[in-house]
């Protein structure tokens, strides 16, 4: 009888930023709104050139994981029960798009003449990205090898994995509806959002974005048979069911 418990705990913490020396765009007589930190984002003239740096951004991850395996070799039985338990934490922050992102293709009859004229193809301004997400896994299982007689061994098993949501910690969560759009619906949560747009507290829309999934049962079987008890010759096989819980964020 073995019992292994697994404890660990993973910490990454990570920045990027533009060149501290570096202008933004209203250096250069752009009358937008800029970030505190100065970054050029993005600034392409087509044929020609494109430059610009990553605004400043943070990301910082923790994850926590418990894990308990039991082994247990009875007889002709290898019989094993285990769980897993995981906690992930990730925080990510930084005005992406803040500075603006500006395209100059030929609506002048050429990149550059687009560029000095200011004739510009798209501009895109956002207001940055920030997140504090937080999700739990789950996992149990239980299986046995039976070592049914010197030529047959057979294995089987059952693994349990709720597909549980990620979860914003201060609620900012949204979900765009093809069909709200389509019929001009907009948010009875945030009413000057645009149509189709919806948020927890709309109709439909579920409190972390998308439903937990509680009916992911795996089971698993698997055989290996001595097909002629010589040693020699192998039959080997199995199946199973398994999904994909760890979705990332």
């Amino acid at each position: 009888l073995l019992n292994n418990v697994i404890v660990n705990y993973l910490q990454e913490i990570a920045e990027r930023h533009a060149p501290d020396n570096a202008p933004d765009l209203a250096d250069y007589g752009v009358n937008i709104w800029q970030p505190d930190l100065k970054a050029i984002e993005r600034l392409k003239v087509k044929g020609y050139f494109s430059l610009g740096a990553n605004p400043y951004a943070h990301f910082t991850r923790n994850s926590y994981n418990l894990s308990d395996d039991v082994h247990w070799v009875h007889g002709n039985h290898d019989f094993a029960f285990g769980a897993r338990i995981g906690l992930s934490k990730i925080d990510n922050g930084g005005p992406y798009e803040a500075p603006g992102l500006f395209t100059f293709n030929k609506n002048a009859g050429d990149g550059a003449a687009s560029f000095l004229l200011g004739s510009i193809s798209s501009f895109t301004q956002g207001a940055g990205t920030y997140t504090a997400l937080r999700s739990t896994f789950l996992g149990f299982y239980g299986q046995d090898n039976w070592k049914v007689n010197k030529r047959l061994s057979l294995n089987y098993g059952l693994r349990y994995e709720p597909y549980l949501p990620w979860k914003e910690r201060d609620g900012r969560v949204e979900q765009f509806s093809a069909q709200a759009y389509a019929g001009g619906n907009t948010s009875s949560v945030f009413v000057n959002a645009p149509k189709g747009l919806l948020f927890p507290g709309d109709k439909g829309v579920p409190e972390n974005g998308y439903n937990a999934i509680y009916s992911n049962i795996e089971p698993r079987f698997g055989f290996a048979l001595d097909v002629f008890g010589n040693g020699r010759t192998a039959l080997r096989g199995g199946a199973g069911v398994f999904y994909d819980t760890r979705n990332p964020a």
